[in-house]
């Protein structure tokens, strides 16, 4: 009888074991799905990362193109009133003048960019005679012009229903406020105080 207890035993012992490994491996189950799903839970998170990321670089590069795009409508405000006063305009530009830039020839006139700036400038021939405009309406008139310039092109962006081109229409709203408060302001409130 002690055989068959022993043997009893050992087939009831082999059971709890048999019953401790099964749920050993439902537990061992439950943690790779577990560690599983969490994996997947981190790589959806990482993926969520590298979007927020790629969107937030395309929308900082989205806004450098529009602040660019809104000097250059700018500048060729007053690029096209010096034509008008009588100067003879050299070169457009979004970098710093003379500086390092990217230029192109487009006839006698040079455009200049340069991505890693913010400055943007008209550069005209001639003394400096020349350079200031001869009457006070011409003044008025050359400094203006690229504010005129960005209020008429966001007006006109205003006109499509595109989000895209609102976005560029407050972009040249902004250069506008930028521009009246500052440097082209301050020359056209010189002329007209007669300064």
């Amino acid at each position: 009888m002690a055989a068959g207890r022993t043997g009893t035993r050992k087939w009831s012992l082999g059971l709890n074991v048999n019953k401790r490994r099964s749920l050993n491996v439902e537990r061992a189950c439950e943690f790779f799905i577990e560690q599983r799903e969490s994996r997947h839970l981190l790589k959806g998170i990482k993926m969520d990362i590298l979007r927020a990321a790629a969107l937030a670089g395309a929308g900082s590069l989205f806004l450098l193109v529009l602040t660019v795009v809104s000097a250059f409508v700018h500048e060729a405000g007053h690029a096209i009133a010096w034509t008008l006063a009588g100067a003879r305009v050299r070169e457009v530009g979004y970098a710093k003048p003379y500086g390092a830039a990217l230029r192109l020839k487009a006839g006698e006139l040079t455009i200049a960019f340069n991505p890693f700036t913010v400055f943007a400038y008209t550069l005209i021939e001639g003394s400096t005679e020349q350079l200031s405009p001869a009457s006070k309406l011409q003044n008025i008139f050359v400094h203006g012009a690229g504010i005129g310039a960005n209020v008429l092109a966001a007006a006109i962006a205003l006109g499509f229903s595109d989000p895209l081109m609102h976005l560029f229409a407050v972009s040249s709203a902004i250069l506008v406020v930028q521009n009246v408060l500052f440097e082209d302001g301050r020359r056209v409130f010189l002329a007209l105080s007669g300064s």
